[in-house]
């Protein structure tokens, strides 16, 4: 059985899928799926909701499988045929503007395996990294506040002029 590793998107506060029996919450926003690879049906959902215009999952570890992507595609290709939009402008006239759709694009680079996907989060910083940057803004603070008695100082001299 294949495994893959998701987790809940931003600005989300829970996901079900009742075929894998999935039930993410923010209390455990990350958890492993395991499915059988010949049955990409049953990653129906998980499949939407990592590749819709705005996910409600992000695949952090893993693949999804080529038939389920694939699958996703076929339903919703139609949706984005069209590379124009016809709008009404206010006096009345019709104009035509080109877009593309968010969806069809992570669908093709979770197909193409580029793991950098718009809504992957970013791996934790080394500890290293942390305390370098908690030392910078430590010895900012100090600076202030070594400031302020000076110009404490320059503001009542100005005053009893």
């Amino acid at each position: 059985m294949a495994e893959i590793t998701v987790g809940l998107a931003p600005r989300k506060g829970g996901f079900y899928d009742p075929l894998t029996n999935t039930y993410i919450t923010l209390a455990k926003p990350v958890q492993k799926v395991s499915f059988d690879e010949t049955k990409p049906e049953l990653l129906k959902r998980i499949t939407h909701a990592i590749l819709c215009k705005e996910p409600a999952l992000v695949l952090y570890e893993g693949t999804l499988p080529q038939a389920s992507i694939e699958a996703w595609e076929e339903q919703f290709k139609h949706l984005f045929q069209s590379k124009t939009i016809h709008e009404r402008k206010l006096d009345g006239t019709m104009t035509s503007r080109n877009t593309h759709s968010q969806a069809i694009d992570r669908a093709e680079q979770l197909k193409a395996g580029d793991a950098d996907l718009p809504n992957a989060k970013s791996a934790p910083a080394d500890e290293a990294e942390v305390a370098v940057a908690a030392a910078e803004v430590s010895a900012e603070s100090e600076a202030v506040e070594e400031a302020k008695p000076a110009a404490r100082k320059s503001k009542a001299a100005r005053n009893a002029e």
